[in-house]
Protein backbone atom coordinates (compact mmCIF):
# COMPACT_ATOMS: atom_id res chain seq x y z
CA UNK A 1 0.00 0.00 0.00
CA UNK A 2 1.71 3.16 -1.26
CA UNK A 3 -0.02 6.66 -0.24
CA UNK A 4 1.57 9.65 -0.03
CA UNK A 5 4.91 8.65 0.00
CA UNK A 6 4.12 5.88 2.89
CA UNK A 7 5.26 2.49 1.95
CA UNK A 8 3.26 0.16 4.12
CA UNK A 9 2.96 -3.80 4.44
CA UNK A 10 0.04 -4.83 5.25
CA UNK A 11 -0.55 -8.52 7.33
CA UNK A 12 -3.00 -10.22 9.47
CA UNK A 13 -2.65 -9.73 13.04
CA UNK A 14 -1.23 -11.61 16.07
CA UNK A 15 -1.77 -11.68 19.57
CA UNK A 16 1.30 -9.68 20.31
CA UNK A 17 -0.18 -6.71 18.54
CA UNK A 18 -2.90 -5.91 21.03
CA UNK A 19 -0.89 -3.54 23.40
CA UNK A 20 0.47 -1.41 20.45
CA UNK A 21 -3.62 -1.54 19.26
CA UNK A 22 -4.23 -0.25 22.76
CA UNK A 23 -2.14 2.27 22.33
CA UNK A 24 -2.68 3.38 19.18
CA UNK A 25 -6.60 3.81 19.83
CA UNK A 26 -6.35 5.45 22.81
CA UNK A 27 -3.84 8.23 21.08
CA UNK A 28 -6.64 8.51 18.60
CA UNK A 29 -9.47 9.09 21.21
CA UNK A 30 -11.13 6.10 20.69
CA UNK A 31 -12.48 3.03 23.25
CA UNK A 32 -9.94 0.09 23.98
CA UNK A 33 -12.08 -1.58 26.75
CA UNK A 34 -13.06 -4.51 25.35
CA UNK A 35 -10.59 -4.81 22.36
CA UNK A 36 -9.93 -8.64 21.43
CA UNK A 37 -7.71 -10.06 19.12
CA UNK A 38 -10.89 -11.00 16.83
CA UNK A 39 -11.51 -6.72 16.52
CA UNK A 40 -8.49 -6.34 14.58
CA UNK A 41 -8.66 -6.96 10.98
CA UNK A 42 -5.37 -6.01 9.71
CA UNK A 43 -2.04 -4.50 10.55
CA UNK A 44 0.08 -1.68 8.81
CA UNK A 45 3.90 -2.05 9.94
CA UNK A 46 6.41 0.26 7.90
CA UNK A 47 10.00 -1.17 7.94
CA UNK A 48 8.45 -3.37 10.72
CA UNK A 49 6.76 -0.69 13.46
CA UNK A 50 3.56 -0.89 13.20
CA UNK A 51 2.25 2.28 12.22
CA UNK A 52 -1.49 1.61 11.75
CA UNK A 53 -4.46 -0.82 12.13
CA UNK A 54 -7.93 -1.94 10.63
CA UNK A 55 -10.33 -2.75 13.06
CA UNK A 56 -13.74 -4.35 12.92
CA UNK A 57 -15.96 -6.15 15.43
CA UNK A 58 -18.43 -8.34 13.09
CA UNK A 59 -21.80 -9.68 13.83
CA UNK A 60 -22.49 -11.93 10.77
CA UNK A 61 -23.24 -9.33 7.79
CA UNK A 62 -23.43 -6.57 10.19
CA UNK A 63 -20.33 -4.26 11.27
CA UNK A 64 -20.14 -1.89 14.59
CA UNK A 65 -19.63 2.19 14.20
CA UNK A 66 -16.91 5.10 13.61
CA UNK A 67 -15.89 7.76 15.28
CA UNK A 68 -13.91 9.15 12.83
CA UNK A 69 -14.00 7.78 9.12
CA UNK A 70 -17.06 8.10 7.95
CA UNK A 71 -16.01 10.75 5.32
CA UNK A 72 -13.88 8.04 4.42
CA UNK A 73 -16.17 5.72 4.38
CA UNK A 74 -18.77 7.73 2.58
CA UNK A 75 -16.42 8.33 0.02
CA UNK A 76 -17.07 3.98 -0.46
CA UNK A 77 -20.23 4.73 -1.29
CA UNK A 78 -21.53 4.01 2.66
CA UNK A 79 -24.22 5.97 3.89
CA UNK A 80 -24.93 7.32 7.00
CA UNK A 81 -27.59 6.22 9.55
CA UNK A 82 -29.82 7.24 12.32
CA UNK A 83 -28.31 5.54 15.49
CA UNK A 84 -32.39 4.25 16.21
CA UNK A 85 -32.03 1.92 13.09
CA UNK A 86 -29.07 -0.26 14.29
CA UNK A 87 -29.80 -3.59 14.23
CA UNK A 88 -30.21 -5.42 17.05
CA UNK A 89 -26.49 -7.15 17.06
CA UNK A 90 -25.01 -3.39 17.21
CA UNK A 91 -27.48 -2.02 19.89
CA UNK A 92 -26.05 -4.51 22.29
CA UNK A 93 -22.71 -4.10 22.01
CA UNK A 94 -21.02 -1.85 24.78
CA UNK A 95 -19.49 0.32 21.88
CA UNK A 96 -23.13 1.14 20.89
CA UNK A 97 -24.20 1.41 24.47
CA UNK A 98 -21.58 3.19 26.59
CA UNK A 99 -18.36 3.21 25.46
CA UNK A 100 -18.63 5.15 21.74
CA UNK A 101 -19.87 8.76 22.27
CA UNK A 102 -23.36 9.66 20.87
CA UNK A 103 -22.22 10.95 18.36
CA UNK A 104 -20.20 7.88 16.55
CA UNK A 105 -21.47 7.38 13.24
CA UNK A 106 -23.90 4.47 12.12
CA UNK A 107 -23.02 3.59 8.45
CA UNK A 108 -24.66 1.69 6.23
CA UNK A 109 -23.72 -0.08 2.73
CA UNK A 110 -25.54 -3.24 0.97
CA UNK A 111 -22.72 -5.67 -0.59
CA UNK A 112 -23.36 -7.87 -3.09
CA UNK A 113 -23.48 -11.22 -2.31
Amino acid sequence: MTRSGFAAVLRVTVESDLTIARQLLAAAGLPTADLRLDHLALIAEKEGVVAGLIGLEQFKKTGLLTIDADKWFASLGYLTQSRDSAPAAIQSTAEFSSLCPGDAVLMKKLLAA
